[in-house]
């Protein structure tokens, strides 16, 4: 998912497809609201945690609650880094584990500690935000062990542990800082401290390590171990690194570099896996695959003869597993991944995956794979994608249900019980499927629903973006039927509902590449590199206008002889820029080099004219100023007459240089780029190519991402430095697209895996965290039985943003009182009482505190004294209950038993009840007699009822009622079931009436049995 832009020189424009590529979606999200102390605020150099792509992004834009990215990518999905802890069983990932970041951000070697833990090695310079290059040691609980850091100096890509030794391979020269083993180091695998272990491999790299007894066994693409030629793999002695005489002497293959890409170690016999040809100084011909005996080095007859290069061996008992990049061992056809035992025959499993298989480990009956395979159909039996991972049966090669689905190539693997570790340059697991074009909700960074799918012929990629009400816009390259919502043809541009992203009836129908889009006064411009809008029906030359609404091509015609790729639309004005030469070509020729000004509604050339001598791919204004981002450099970069590297501001209405210069520079041999600029109230962000101790300001360390006073140019503390790599290196990151969020944060895309402190792939947020202004206030009567109001209070930084509340009692917070209204208990009086408010978005949270407010404690009255008092508030009873409501009757003592069995010391019921003040609760209990109706009442029947009476039923009250204090809330108490004498078997309701100054409440009852 890669798009590699070739060299760019100044005077001739920028050649290639991809292009000098700006998004000037930014350019009206600034001019919209700039200015404020919060857009001056800062920023941390860590980036928000958001969910992240598998490709590069070329355009960000940036609405209220929502970022939308485009460029050339099929996934997004959470950030995990390049290593994940994944369950065997379900394939969920472990999102605790410490994240790898930093470097090249790959992790090439994965090795179990034995204890729960893991020694990863690759290329990254933090874990978990904590300092450690190239190599760490997670352990069991997950924690960084902040006792081994051996320090290598370059990518580690093989480990192995053995005893309390963990031996390190790969592209080092150093460990500890400055203990010079080349090529490969030992280490103790407590404190990380270098052995005398010095193998001195030189010549190349180490990629395999095997320890066997008192010989460790190297692969790799090298030709000297210790002073002595050993060409791709040696053994060297366990303690000391002396070379012993074992020397295969594997031959390189004619096509390619050679070297061992993997070795395992079985009894006596080595097999090897790689790139060769040859075994035993090219005497025995042995093609990727070999076997030679462990201690003489003498190749046997084992010979799969596999057509491409082997990346793994693994062995369960007779039979060995290969992966790699082949279509054949042998004359059997097997696609990147085998099976063969001791005798070289081909076994009948067969996974079939559509990739390079780079990983490969076995547990029990399954086989675990990772490499490079991916899409429908990518592993037998798996109708569904399987991306990067997969576990297939160890008998028939059919995949399983397990998809962690990661989205890039899988370098290592390993299994500890119950969990699978994967390492690579992935930056992502449980990602979704997004076609170029996609949305993150900023209040939390995950992906949103929308999805305008953006593909059709070729390689269809987003270059541009531009939000407007509810519409976004995009444009770049894509074209032909079912290129958005798979359904409907657009060709250059498009616009989509900014919510459900179904593409509306705009069509201006470019015959092109859109690389810039700007949005003003009902006029979307649209510039690139084309002929023709409207399909071939109207001459347009590489920039154009349409009405916003219906997409109908304006008569607005500047008619640019070259490419444009920046535009910025400020009031009546129009600004260009590009790798063109004139405007107006056809009508009046003016001559401007690589920027214009044109009237926005004639398309006239204006006389505004800063002379750029080389390509200006960016674009932004701000009042009477205008700056300027590309690939001009050097003396009379500006105006003819000014030195300027890669930025530059100039005068809104003459085009004359100001003061203003951030003195970019890069020993990046195809020369320094700036390809984005963001304005932020007093800041100016540039993103670009740009790198070095010195990239900034001529003296500062900066890659590809900078931030810097608006006025002066001077540079700030803001230093993320993004990096990409994979494989066998690591470069500075390429910044290509940014968008201000109005309060002092940035949007960044662009072709990165990682930042130095965190990972993240293509696209990263960087939030200002809240800042109160205003602090919360609370209003309301302090008065038992009032309810408290507490507002939000005034906050800076970046929106939008959530709020939680929590009330206070004192110093303390009160359980449950989490809403911004609260209601004076009892428990209050004589007491302070305040709300805090939490703000958070994805810069962080803070937290700022009411006034408190003093609730008035019970009135005292003495002799002589008048008080005024405060009303007591009558009780309220609620939720009266018996737990439980059936007994038996006690044959004696003082309680009863529950549920018709003793348990425990205290057998009875409980009586709980709620009160909402402090009141004296009486209980009585009663229950139902039969009774006779004299008159108009019910009495008591006492004998025989009289003849012709009216039957009826009277509550009576048993034995003597009860009190309990209550205090405000619950209450509880155990009940004997005895109230001045032993109640009998039957059916029986208990009363409860509170009172206190305030009054009494109404009664509540509950029933409960006893029975024989």
């Amino acid at each position: 998912m890669l798009c590699k832009v070739p060299a760019m020189n100044g005077g001739e424009g920028i050649v290639g497809r991809c292009g000098l590529l700006l998004t000037c979606a930014f350019v009206i999200l600034v001019l919209a609201g700039l200015g404020g102390s919060a857009a001056d605020a800062a920023i941390s150099s860590r980036p928000d945690s958001t969910y992240v792509t598998n490709g590069p992004v070329y355009s960000v834009a940036r609405s209220a609650d929502t970022i939308y990215l485009g460029g050339h990518f099929d996934q997004v999905g959470p950030r995990t880094g390049p290593w994940v802890s994944i369950s065997a069983s379900s394939g969920r990932v472990d999102v605790t584990l410490p994240q790898v970041s930093g470097g090249g951000a790959v992790v090439s070697a994965v090795a179990a500690d034995g204890s729960g833990g893991f020694y990863i090695g690759g290329d990254f310079t933090h874990v978990g935000g904590v300092a450690r290059n190239d190599a760490a040691h997670v352990r069991g609980d997950g924690i960084v062990d902040p006792a081994w850091n051996p320090n290598p100096n370059g990518q580690v890509l093989a480990l192995a542990l053995s005893g309390s030794t963990v031996y390190l391979g790969g592209k080092l020269t150093a460990v500890n800082g400055s203990v010079e083993r080349i090529g490969a180091a030992a280490v103790d695998a407590t404190t990380g401290v270098a052995t005398g272990w010095n193998p001195d491999v030189t010549g190349g790299y180490v990629e395999a390590l095997a320890v066997s007894g008192p010989t460790v066994y190297i692969g790799g693409s090298f030709n000297v171990v210790n002073g002595k030629f050993r060409f791709f793999a040696a053994a060297v002695d366990a303690a000391t690194g002396a070379a012993t005489g074992w020397d295969p002497d594997l031959n390189e293959k004619v096509a390619g570099p050679g070297g061992v890409h993997s070795l395992t170690v079985a009894g006596s016999t080595v097999y090897l896996g790689g790139e060769f040809s040859t075994v035993n100084k090219s005497l025995t011909a042995r093609n990727n695959l070999a076997a030679v005996d462990a201690a003489s080095a003498t190749v046997t007859g084992w010979n799969p003869n596999a057509n491409g290069p082997v990346d793994v061996i693994t062995m369960s008992g007779s039979a060995i597993y290969v992966g790699g990049s082949f279509t054949k061992i042998g004359a059997t056809a097997r696609n990147n991944a085998a099976s063969v035992d001791a005798s070289g025959v081909v076994a009948a499993w067969n996974p079939n995956p559509n990739g390079r298989v780079r990983a490969l480990q076995l547990s029990g009956a399954t086989v675990y794979l990772g490499g490079d395979f991916h899409g429908t159909n990518s592993v037998a039996g798996s109708s569904a994608a399987r991306n990067h991972l997969a576990a297939v049966d160890g008998s028939s090669g059919l995949a399983t249900p397990w998809d962690p689905n990661a989205n890039n190539a899988v370098d290592a693997l390993a299994v500890s019980g119950t969990t699978v570790v994967a390492g690579g340059v992935f930056s992502s697991l449980a990602g979704q499927t997004r076609n170029n074009a996609a949305a993150l909700s900023a209040a939390d960074g995950s992906l949103t629903a929308w999805d305008p799918n953006v593909a059709g012929l070729g390689s269809p990629i987003v270059y541009a973006l531009a939000v407007s009400g509810s519409t976004v816009y995009l444009g770049g390259s894509f074209f032909g039927a079912n290129s958005i919502n798979g359904l409907f043809t657009r060709d250059g541009v498009a616009a989509v509902d900014a919510t459900s992203a179904a593409a509306t009836i705009w069509n201006p129908d470019v015959k092109g590449d859109v690389f810039a889009l700007a949005a003003s006064g009902g006029i979307i411009y649209i510039g690139g590199e084309f002929s023709t809008v409207n399909g071939l029906s109207t001459v347009r030359s590489n920039v154009a206008a349409a009405d916003a609404t219906t997409g109908s091509v304006t008569s607005w015609d500047p008619n640019v002889n070259g490419r444009v790729q920046a535009l910025a639309a400020s009031s009546s004005t129009v600004y260009i820029g590009g790798s063109f030469t004139t405007v107006n070509q056809f009508k009046s020729p003016q001559p401007r080099n690589h920027a214009a000004a044109v009237d926005a509604t004639a398309g006239e050339a204006m006389s505004w004219n800063p002379n750029v001598s080389g390509a200006v791919g960016a674009l932004a204004v701000s009042g009477s100023t205008v700056y300027l981002g590309g690939v001009f450099n050097g003396a009379n970069a500006v105006n003819g007459t000014q030195t300027r590297n890669y930025a530059a501001a100039v005068d809104a209405s003459t085009g004359a240089v100001t003061p203003w210069n951030a003195n970019l520079n890069s020993p990046i041999i195809s020369g320094g780029t700036v390809y984005s600029l963001a304005l932020s109230g007093q800041t100016v962000y540039l993103g670009g190519s740009f790198k070095g101790p010195t990239a900034l300001n001529g003296s500062l360390e900066r890659s590809g991402l900078a931030e810097v006073d608006a006025t002066t140019g001077s540079g700030t503390t803001w230093n993320p430095l993004p990096s990409r790599g994979g494989g066998f290196g690591r470069e500075a990151g390429t910044i290509r697209a940014l968008a201000a969020d109005g309060a002092g944060g940035v949007v960044v895309g662009g072709e990165f895996e990682a930042f130095d402190s965190d990972v993240a792939q293509g696209i990263a947020s960087f939030s200002v965290p809240p800042v109160s202004v205003v602090s919360p206030a609370v209003s309301g009567a302090p008065v038992v039985g009032q309810t408290l109001a507490c507002s939000q209070g005034g906050w800076g930084g970046t929106t939008p943003q959530s709020y939680v509340y929590q009330w206070l009692r004192g110093e303390g917070a009160i359980t449950g009182a989490s809403g911004s209204s609260y209601t004076v208990s009892g428990a209050d009086a004589g007491q302070q009482l305040a709300c805090r408010v939490t703000a958070g978005n994805l810069g962080g949270q803070q937290s700022a505190t009411s006034a408190s407010l003093g609730v008035p404690a019970p009135s005292i009255t003495s002799p002589g004294t008048l008080v005024k008092a405060f009303p007591t508030l009558a009780p309220v009873l609620s939720r009266l209950r018996l737990t439980p409501s059936r007994f038996r009757a006690a044959t004696s003592g003082a309680s009863i038993a529950a549920k018709h069995k003793l348990k425990g010391p205290k057998p009875g019921t409980v009586i709980s009840y709620t009160d909402s003040v402090a009141a004296t609760t009486t209980f009585t209990v009663a229950h139902k007699v039969a009774g006779v109706r004299s008159g108009h009442r019910c009495r008591a029947l006492r004998g025989k009822a009289p003849k012709h009476s009216s039957r009826c039923t009277l509550v009576v009250a048993v034995g003597r009622s009860f009190r309990r204090i209550d205090r405000i809330g619950r209450n509880s108490f155990r009940f004997t079931g005895r109230v001045g004498r032993r109640l009998a078997p039957g059916t029986y309701t208990i009363e409860a009436v509170a009172r206190n100054a305030g009054g009494r409440s109404r009664a509540v009852t509950a029933q409960f049995q006893i029975r024989p």
